[in-house]
């Protein structure tokens, strides 16, 4: 299932998240997890149109949640992403009302690219991840280490085994 991928995607961008990005990968973790359990434990067991209602109101909390919290631009871009699968879900109920297939075939292909759409939301986190296996695989596979310079920027020095090269 696609949305563990998610979520251990969610897990993995908060463990290196920076600042800028914190606030709103935690209150985005902490929704799909809060997600996850409901349609796990409550909605699997329900076979009524009406039980979209919980992932809508699921969302909608988490859209306060993101307005009144992380007021940075992270937040503000996954509320839009989450406004997206508010809509889905709204229109996704109403198909099934009105016996219509306006999202209803396509229903999980949205809420996927959504949930893509709110990964590349983190770039700031993604990017400083790269950076740093980037560094890493630099130290590791040439031996070579990067050493804060006074003006902000990272300098390379070689190794000793190096330096005679």
């Amino acid at each position: 299932m696609w949305y563990f991928g998610f979520i251990l995607a969610l897990v993995l961008l908060r463990l290196g998240s920076t600042k800028r990005d914190r606030n709103a990968l935690t209150i985005v973790l902490v929704a799909s997890l809060v997600s996850l359990a409901l349609v796990t434990f409550v909605t699997h067991s329900i076979t009524a149109h009406w039980k979209l209602v919980i992932p809508g109101a699921v969302e909608t909390l988490t859209i306060w949640a993101l307005a009144a919290l992380g007021k940075d631009r992270s937040s503000f871009f996954q509320a839009i992403m989450l406004l997206v699968a508010w809509g889905d879900h709204l229109q996704c109920y109403l198909d099934l009302i009105w016996n219509t297939n306006v999202v209803y075939d396509n229903y999980s292909k949205i809420l996927e690219a959504v949930a893509v759409g709110q990964l590349l939301g983190f770039y700031d986190t993604a990017f400083s991840m790269c950076r740093a296996c980037q560094r890493w695989f630099h130290v590791w596979a040439v031996g070579s280490r990067f050493v804060p310079a006074s003006s902000g920027s990272s300098a390379m020095v070689r190794t000793p085994d190096h330096a005679a090269q």
